[in-house]
């Protein structure tokens, strides 16, 4: 019996599309700012992608239709914008507010500085989290079910159900779902971070800067992306969130320059 040549290859192709809008404002009466808008859409079809950073899932549904697979990348951010502001207070000498006096070498010097950030959110995929195509082994992890309907219209977008549960159902046994790749998206993400800081030269060169620093100072809740598996669809856990990022976090650091 003559043998059959065999190759097994790790592979994927991917697009990526965007739009940039940036204005910025150079120090100017002691305020610089940078503003920026990404339009953006990354596109791959993941097939033997494993590296980090890239798409997650590395196997396809069906080996023999890869062009299944195409659909959002798993780090895809349609819409983010970001603006950074560096101000300094107008107080204390060379300044337009108490510039002399006592209170001069006091409340000046301050300078406040902060970056807010707003986008989109990520995409997921929808799994089975069942042998249901009679894949062996891991293959069985990217089994998708049947499409039914939009799964971004109809949700309750809470943690408790973020996307419509009810547009996936099971396939049947032995086959593969029609459900392409990351066809939800999760929660969007807006964060502010802020610092106040003085520098307090010592001598020539060397300076002591003391900082308050705020992360997600407003305490936003940004929460992960919700559970897309599910054995069994309809159960409590199917379209729920469970994690969120960091709450605000508060910090004093000093500084030694020299």
């Amino acid at each position: 019996m003559p043998l059959v040549p065999f190759l097994a290859e790790s592979k994927a192709l991917a697009s990526y599309n965007a739009l940039l809008a940036k204005l910025q404002q150079t120090y100017s009466n002691g305020l610089s700012f940078t503003v920026s808008y990404t339009y953006a859409h990354s596109i791959d079809n993941s097939a033997g992608i494993i590296s980090a950073g890239d798409s997650s899932n590395a196997l396809p549904q069906n080996s023999y239709n890869l062009a299944a697979e195409k659909g959002s990348s798993d780090f895809d951010i349609k819409h983010r914008f970001v603006a950074s502001p560096v101000y300094e207070l107008p107080f204390g000498k060379g300044k337009k507010i108490a510039n002399h006096g006592l209170l001069a070498p006091i409340i000046g010097g301050w300078q406040v500085s902060g970056i807010f950030s707003a986008q989109t959110g990520t995409p997921f995929t929808i799994y089975d989290g069942g042998t249901y195509s009679n894949y062996s082994g891991t293959y069985q992890l990217s089994d998708r079910p049947n499409y039914v309907s939009n799964p971004n219209k109809g949700g309750a977008k809470t943690s408790k159900q973020w996307f419509n549960t009810t547009a996936f159902t099971a396939q049947t046994k032995g086959t593969f779902g029609d459900s392409g790749r990351n066809t939800v998206r999760g929660p969007k993400y807006t964060n502010l971070d802020a610092t106040v800081s003085r520098r307090f030269p010592i001598y020539e060169s060397a300076a002591l800067q003391f900082r308050v620093e705020g992360f997600n100072l407003a305490n936003h809740p940004n929460l992960y992306n919700p559970n897309g598996t599910s054995v069994q669809y309809g159960t409590q856990a199917f379209g729920t969130i469970t994690n969120a990022y960091a709450p605000r976090q508060l910090q004093f650091a000093l500084k030694f320059e020299f």
